[in-house]
């Protein structure tokens, strides 16, 4: 009479597999996806530094084109056309900036829903463990049955 216990351990154990399984994919899934965030992250701090090198570079060439055009156009013609470099150099660190924090934003995300998932499959392996637990006692208790 104990069998159809047996055969509902059985069922469950291998529901909980199957469901183990499929929160493992997932969980595999998500970690390529924060590697594809990060690898995306590392990519737009790559691009960022680059443009802040071209920065750097163009205010070396504003400086130089400044210095000329104080002798051509005059002291306040030369402040207003670095200005207008300057404001734009601004505004573009302004959306790198905004980029990288939207980027930053996303990779918490993932990161917390990787953790999220990762105590989902714990939880699942701990209840399959000790499910596991319980059928093999009651074989055991079967057995002496017998």
């Amino acid at each position: 009479y104990l069998n159809p216990l047996l055969l509902a351990y059985d069922e469950r154990l291998a529901q909980l597999s199957g469901e183990l399984e499929g929160k493992e994919g997932r969980l595999d899934k998500l970690a390529k996806q924060v590697e594809e965030v990060v690898a995306e992250n590392d990519r737009l701090r790559v691009e960022m530094q680059q443009a802040s090198d071209r920065h750097a570079a163009q205010l070396e060439v504003a400086a130089e084109m400044e210095e000329r055009r104080r002798s051509a156009v005059g002291r306040a013609a030369a402040q207003e056309l670095l200005q207008e470099e300057v404001e734009l150099l601004r505004q573009e660190n302004e959306l790198l900036v905004r980029q990288q924090q939207e980027v930053d934003v996303e990779l918490q995300r993932l990161h917390v829903a990787l953790e999220e998932n990762s105590r989902e499959a714990i939880r699942a392996a701990q209840e399959n463990a000790a499910l596991l637990a319980r059928m093999q006692q009651a074989n055991a208790t079967n057995h002496d049955l017998e």
